[in-house]
Parts: C-alpha cells; structure tokens; sequence
C-alpha cells in the first residue's frame, strides 16, 4: 500500500477501535472497566507492533534465505491452520468449564492458545522463508482463516442473544467473505499470467 492506503487503514482502523469500544462499554459488558494503564499499554503495544510491520525489511530477510525445491501447502491447506491458530485465541473466551475460569487454572487454556500459535506462526515462517511458490495467494489465506473465526464468534456468541444483532453480523461477514473471494480469484488469475510475487509484501 501507498501513504493514501496507510492513511485509509490507519483510521478505519481508529474507528473500528472506537466502534468496538463503544458496544463492549454499554452493550457487551457495560459493568467492566479497564485500568488506564491496561488501556495504555495495550495501545502501546499496538503501536509498537504497528511500527515492526511497517519498517521490518522482510523483503530482505526472505530473499536472504534459499528457497527449497519444495512447493508451499496449497491456500486452503495455509488457510486450515490459520484458523485452527485464530480458534486457539479464541479458545479462553468461550464458554469453558467453571474450574478453568477460576484462580491459575485459567492459565490452561491461556497457555493451550500461546502454544498453537507459536507452532502455527513457525510453521508459517518457515513455509514462507523456504517453500519457492508462497505466494499472495498464500497470504490472504492466512487473512481469511483467522477473519473467519472472528466472524462465528461474532455470531455464535457476541450477538446471539438479538437476532437483528446476529443478522448483521451474517450480513456484514457474508459481504466481507464475498470481496475477499474476488480479491483471491484477482490474485490467482495474477499469478497465472506469470507476474511475480514480491517476497514478504
């Protein structure tokens, strides 16, 4: 993306911050509040890993590495483990047993998400680095397979007790699954015309 494209996600994505704000204060949880310095932090840390994304030279790193006679997983195959990694995330907000939301044991399924997403993100890594076709289409898989999860949750818990609620959560995913299905044909028909992906973009 260019600046005018940054510029356009940077305040979309301001803007979803606050939408999202507004419904966990007054409708999701309207008794919680978080510390300032929770709220701080986190927004520190957003902007911090922000920042990495946008001045990491990935494209270097890529290029550095020898890339191996093997081919990449196909994009459903990249896509399958980005949502099982999205679904471990998850996993501590769903409704688990009593005995895992009281004292240290809610550190189980805490741990159970860290460590499925650190396998996935090494074997993303490593497929990446190494494997000669990675390609765009393999990185809008990833996209897809963590946005999905966030859509049935969405749907199966953040909404489900209103039903126009829970419609336009359908609504809105169905939409958005739609675009990102041409986005993917886009890039296929690309690829198949012999135009290069650019390492780490």
């Amino acid at each position: 993306m260019g600046t005018t494209g940054l510029i356009v996600v940077a305040v979309g994505y301001v803007c979803g911050i606050a939408v999202l704000a507004a419904i966990f204060r007054f409708v999701v949880a309207a008794d919680f509040a978080a510390s300032p310095i929770t709220l701080a932090a986190a927004g520190l840390i957003a902007a911090l890993l922000a920042v990495l994304a946008l001045r990491w030279r990935w494209s270097e790193i890529d290029l550095a590495r020898p890339r191996s006679a093997l081919d990449a997983p196909a994009p459903l195959r990249v896509g399958l483990l980005a949502f099982v990694a999205a679904a471990a995330w998850f996993l501590p907000l769903v409704d688990l047993p009593e005995w895992l939301r009281v004292g240290a044991w809610v550190l189980v399924p805490m741990m159970v998400a860290l460590s499925v997403d650190a396998i996935a993100a090494r074997l993303i890594a490593h497929w990446a680095a190494t494997r000669r076709n990675w390609s765009d289409v393999h990185r809008l898989a990833l996209a897809v397979g963590a946005l999905l999860v966030s859509m049935l949750y969405g749907f199966f818990y953040v909404t489900s007790g209103n039903a126009v609620d829970q419609a336009g959560q359908a609504i809105a995913s169905i939409v958005a699954l739609t675009l990102l299905a041409l986005f993917a044909r886009t890039l296929s028909r690309r690829g198949a015309s012999g135009s290069e992906s650019i390492p780490g973009t």
